[in-house]
């Protein structure tokens, strides 16, 4: 299947809450969800000010600069508005930054980098994939996620995140015996603009872990990919793969962690680059 960008010509459904939401069915979309504790009132405080301190530093005044902090897109958008336009891609440049370093900093428990909470949520995205949209690729943190996925015709991202939030929240929160939103209630969306955009998104989620200093068990990361998708791009047909494999019955522990540690450095044995590969972890 092909991954499109946004159609400035297609059926776009624009809504708000604390966030702008823009979703077009048939558009490649980045989409993060995070925990309800990921971001403690002392990082949003923080974050914020740098926001208003580089609004200042534009020339705003500090009354005005304050306004970022309202919690309206409107009041937002009165303050954006007052830039030029390359001050204000500027500044959604670096709010995006602000917020995805605060969330790459793991606030919270984080109870996500525990491997049976983060299948719990791979399982939730993966469930309708193939009938409701398609997945490129995922990442699930220890307090957030990240998806690239495009919907079909007649779905709604709104009603299909609410349902990977919903699903998910609930078997965690039975597992720990805890209550309460497990999930911030409102996830972050952005459609996809163009290829270039595109594959910069795809590297991020790639690369997220890396850039969050993560270990090798702290996430969850997955991506499309399989032999029939390969030859539908490349015009070819018979097989891809050699069809007998190599198994080996692991016969103790101390063997299934040899085996783990050479699986996770296999790439770097083979001094592969950054995009040569595809890491899957449990």
């Amino acid at each position: 299947m092909e991954f499109n960008p946004f159609d400035r010509e297609a059926e776009t459904e624009i809504n708000a809450r604390n966030l702008p939401h823009w979703f077009q069915a048939g558009a490649a979309t980045f989409i993060t969800f995070r925990t309800v504790d990921s971001m403690p009132r002392k990082v949003v405080l923080r974050w914020q000010r740098e926001l208003q301190e580089w609004l200042v530093s534009r020339g705003l005044s500090v009354e005005t600069a304050n306004a970022v902090t309202e919690n309206t897109p409107e009041a937002r958008e009165r303050v954006i508005d007052q830039l030029d336009s390359n001050a204000r891609r500027e500044f959604k440049r670096l709010s995006d930054r602000v917020w995805h370093r605060s969330l790459d900093e793991c606030h919270g428990k984080c109870l996500l980098r525990q491997s049976d909470f983060a299948k719990i949520v791979a399982n939730a995205i993966q469930f309708y994939a193939d009938e409701k949209y398609d997945l490129d690729r995922f990442v699930v943190m220890p307090n957030h996620v990240h998806v690239i996925a495009q919907f079909y015709g007649g779905e709604s991202l709104r009603v299909v995140g609410q349902s990977w939030m919903r699903y998910s929240a609930r078997l965690i929160n039975q597992r720990t015996g805890q209550t309460g939103n497990f999930w911030q209630p409102e996830p972050f969306d952005h459609i996809i603009r163009s290829g270039e955009q595109f594959r910069y998104l795809q590297r991020y989620v790639f690369d997220n872990p890396r850039k969050a200093n993560l270990k090798e068990g702290d996430f969850l990361y997955w991506m499309r990919y399989s032999a029939r998708l390969i030859n539908q791009r490349t015009g070819q047909t018979g097989n891809f793969w050699q069809p007998e494999p190599f198994d080996h019955i692991i016969r103790s522990g101390e063997q299934f962690r040899y085996l783990q540690r050479y699986v996770f450095d296999n790439p770097r044995k083979a001094n592969l680059k950054e995009g040569d590969f595809l890491y899957w972890q449990r």
